[in-house]
């Protein structure tokens, strides 16, 4: 079959992603004998001419779609921006050139039915959709029920169903993504140079009470074997010359063992590259050796997503780490000499005016690299925050009204103690203190990850 895959992604900020969960599905979709076709619409001038032009000449018997974000989880709602209205034109258009129209991604992943609803669409992929999409396809050919295949989800007399989802467990079998299909130009650091993603793992095992991760990937994590990874790495530093790289798992150093393999894979082939990712922010797994390690390979960056600095509100977060813990790896990072970013998620379960000036102190004098603040939680069904929110009396939003929680506790002049850090600390990203479109990308550009390559 001739299918058309569209990301749907216009955003920007903090930074663009090239659609590596497209090129994926697209690579695997090839490999089934399909002839495919990959429109990024996140550069395009006009997108929707550009899709009908697509449309005209590639004339597609199917298309999918990549919904990658609802919105921008940013709070206060003057600075969010939902995205699913911006996409109606598009999936119009598709929906226009008379054949199977099927969503997927992250952010369809996360709530499915809603947006299935929303579009007025019959089948969508949830979570893993290289295999998913193959099989879907085959039914779609072969007059069976698509209904049937794990991970879709369909609507059938006004009644939606799921199978399951479609986890791949050996991600070794996958073949690597179609990156060929990527108009990789366009994906560039501050300084110009080609930036691209990579994948060594799916899954999280944490129980972060506000996170839809799991949902998503799942709670076991599936690795790829190192030398895969570095033999990935080879591909886009010696044919694509892409040598600045972002490690997209949820946790780049869970299990240690497997982060300290890729690491030495990439220094014993000599592979020329810098490279950020996401670590657990524990000591047991950012030691100062694996640290040191980590830079040896290339790291340029290491992101962490420690939501406070205060053990009261780290409770409430479900974080499986303590305050002491945090600043333990802050440290770690310092004699390591890797630059580091902390991800703060103020206004969580407990929250209150001291232990928001305590985690900002802990980040200040910790001497960070650049710092991302957001206040407030975004509130997504089924999950433990929501809950809470719920028994708390705060209301739990739908797909069409985000809502955020921010802890009952934080009152008094706490925005004062957020401007008089923000103020003195021009490295850091504070969205919240943003009124402003123009205000938002300022304190956006205080951290673009791009500037540290």
């Amino acid at each position: 079959m001739r299918v058309l895959l569209v990301s749907l992604n216009r955003e920007k900020i903090p930074y663009p992603v090239p659609p590596l969960g497209l090129a994926s599905v697209a690579a695997s979709l090839r490999q089934a004998g399909h002839a495919v076709s990959l429109l990024d619409l996140c550069f395009c001038p006009g997108p929707v001419e550009e899709l009908q032009r697509r449309i005209e000449t590639f004339v597609p018997e199917v298309i999918g779609l990549s919904i990658r974000n609802i919105d921008n989880v940013k709070y206060p709602l003057s600075i969010n921006e939902f995205y699913l209205p911006r996409f109606r034109v598009p999936v119009e258009v598709c929906r226009q050139a008379g054949v199977p129209v099927i969503p997927g991604g992250s952010g369809f992943s996360v709530l499915p039915g809603p947006i299935l609803e929303y579009f007025n669409l019959d089948y969508g992929v949830v979570g893993d959709g290289e295999l998913a999409m193959v099989h879907l396809l085959q039914a779609l050919t072969n007059g069976g029920d698509p209904g049937s295949v794990p991970g879709v989800i369909s609507r059938r007399g006004g009644k939606q169903e799921q199978v399951g989802a479609w986890l791949c467990r050996e991600l070794d079998t996958l073949p690597l993504p179609a990156r060929d299909l990527i108009a990789r130009g366009s994906y560039r650091t501050a300084g110009g140079k080609p930036v691209g993603n990579i994948q060594s793992k799916r899954g999280c095992p944490m129980s972060c009470s506000y996170c839809v991760y799991p949902r998503v990937e799942g709670r076991m994590m599936r690795l790829r074997s190192p030398g895969l990874v570095a033999d990935e790495l080879e591909y886009m530093t010696g044919h694509l010359h892409i040598h600045h790289i972002h490690f997209v798992d949820s946790l780049f150093n869970v299990p240690l063992e497997h982060a300290e393999a890729i690491c030495r894979e990439i220094i014993r082939r000599e592979i020329k590259v810098q490279w950020v990712a996401t670590f657990y922010s524990h000591p047991d797994y950012c030691s100062t050796e694996f640290l040191t390690l980590a830079k040896e390979a290339g790291c340029a960056l290491v992101e962490l997503g420690i939501d406070s600095c205060s053990d009261r509100v780290l409770e409430g977060l479900g974080k499986s780490f303590s305050a002491s813990a945090v600043l333990a790896v802050l440290e770690n990072c310092r004699r390591a000499g890797v630059n580091f970013m902390p991800f703060l998620l103020l206004g969580g379960p407990g929250e209150n005016r001291a232990t928001l000036r305590e985690s900002l102190l802990h980040m200040e004098q910790a001497g960070t690299t650049v710092l991302l603040a957001n206040v407030g939680i975004r509130l997504y069904p089924g999950t433990a925050l929501a809950g809470r929110a719920a028994e708390e009396g705060v209301a739990g939003g739908d797909l069409f009204n985000p809502a955020f929680y921010v802890s009952p506790e934080l009152n008094g002049d706490w925005e004062n103690v957020l401007a008089e850090f923000g103020s003195r600390n021009k490295h850091w990203s504070i969205p919240y203190l943003a009124r402003t479109a123009g205000e938002y990308a300022e304190h956006d550009g205080r951290c673009r990850v791009s500037d540290l390559f």
